[in-house]
């Protein structure tokens, strides 16, 4: 009798919280899987299903054994000994891998030989990787492999990683250590920064502005189609300087995030270089293809009077706006979106739940990062998305309800009036 019948492609093996990684019984559950590998293409496992010894040989043995496999996802595989020359050569050979997820960590004379000597040219099949690591790690395996065919890139990098014991901090130039190392082939990057509160505290000179994480490499890739960039407890933000220097890159994006959760957005100064209303329609007037946008907040000046024309751009179809300045009006911010992006995917009117009609101060007691005494008062973020999407699916509707005219900008693009 077998336990996993043959049709069963995609396995995800956990690690109940109670088995140890040496005991008889994680033994026994690598010896029932292993007898059906064969026909899994896609397979997510814990370290512990291919590490139960000390020995790196044995390891490597037992990594082979994935060798046909499309999509691997190595979870919580950060400590040794997986992790060598020997186990990211035998890797990149694998010949059908397609999709790879490692959550990894390099022993020091590994990541100085990775660098030193590349390891045979591989993944040649490897369209989308993800990389759990510290800047250093990502840049030692990106520097090693230089996956040839790469489409999507992920790159999470907490600093509790990078700081286990003491006060380590993580630094602007150990996050730059990797862009020079993104093949040029890339089509999609995605940057997770997570967990920098308390009690691991930032670099002081920490800088994660717009300017230093969308770095200048990242600039001249115009194969580029989406970007991502999320920041979680840290002062971090894009300015309307940013926005228009990137009016002149990646002529065929079609999907762009800068977000930032939790955690303040940066000193009071910061509040006064907000993107403006109408430097984010020059944003995507400069890229034809966007159909997805998201951002952290928006100035409060500049935001269109009620009744002023506003260029329409129907391709637009996801827009997110994290949070906004107080005293930011929100009808006319709410109808002048929705003139701008009259197509906007909502989800159902049904579906929307508004607990509160209230707007909620971000909580900036536990970042770390709190500079409230350097405010006043009409510079603290609210939470409004909520509010904000409600209005304009109430728009929505009552415009589709009845016919609108229709009239032509002097850019010759279609708005609603």
């Amino acid at each position: 009798m077998t336990l996993l019948h043959s049709s069963i492609t995609h396995l995800d093996l956990g690690k109940p919280e109670h088995v140890n990684s040496g005991s008889s019984a994680l033994s026994l559950m690598v010896d029932i899987v292993r007898p059906h590998l064969p026909h899994i293409e896609s397979l997510s496992l814990p370290s512990m299903m291919i590490r139960q010894t000390n020995d790196r040989d044995h390891a490597l043995i037992q990594l082979a054994a994935f060798a046909h496999l499309r999509v691997m996802r190595l979870q919580n595989v950060e400590k040794y000994p997986l992790w060598t020359t020997a186990t990211v050569t035998m890797i990149a050979s694998f010949p059908k891998l397609r999709e790879l997820e490692a959550n990894f960590g390099f022993p020091a004379d590994v990541r100085s030989s990775l660098h030193e000597k590349k390891i045979p040219m591989g993944f040649f099949e490897l369209r989308k990787l993800t990389l759990v690591a510290t800047p250093p790690d990502i840049a030692a395996f990106l520097d090693a492999t230089d996956p040839p065919c790469l489409d999507s890139l992920t790159m999470v990098v907490s600093e509790r990683r990078t700081a286990p014991v003491g006060r380590v901090y993580l630094s602007t130039e150990d996050l730059e250590r990797f862009y020079p190392l993104i093949p040029r082939c890339i089509r999609r990057i995605e940057l997770f920064l997570t967990q920098f509160h308390s009690p691991y505290a930032r670099h002081p000179s920490l800088d994660l502005s717009a300017s230093r994480l969308l770095h200048p490499v990242l600039r001249d890739l115009d194969t580029l189609r989406e970007i991502s960039v999320s920041v979680e407890h840290a002062a971090a933000g894009i300015t309307d300087e940013d926005m228009r220097e990137l009016c002149a890159t990646w002529p065929n994006l079609t999907h762009f995030e800068f977000v930032r959760w939790h955690g303040s957005l940066s000193s009071a100064s910061y509040y006064t270089t907000l993107p403006r209303f109408s430097t984010m329609l020059d944003f995507i007037r400069a890229h034809p293809h966007l159909v997805h946008l998201a951002l952290p907040t928006l100035c409060v000046a500049g935001i269109p009077d009620v009744g002023t024309t506003v260029t329409a751009f129907p391709h637009v179809r996801h827009l997110r706006i994290g949070r906004l300045v107080r005293g930011t009006p929100l009808v006319p911010l709410a109808i002048a979106l929705d003139s701008a992006f009259p197509n906007l995917d909502l989800g159902s009117v049904a579906a929307t739940q508004v607990g509160s009609l209230s707007c909620s101060e971000e909580d900036e007691e536990d970042d770390g990062y709190s500079q409230q005494s350097d405010r006043d008062d009409d510079t603290v973020t609210v939470e409004c998305e909520l509010i904000l999407r409600a209005a304009l699916l109430a728009l929505q509707t009552s415009r589709r309800s009845q016919p609108r005219v229709c009239k032509m900008t002097d850019g010759r693009t279609p708005a609603l009036s």
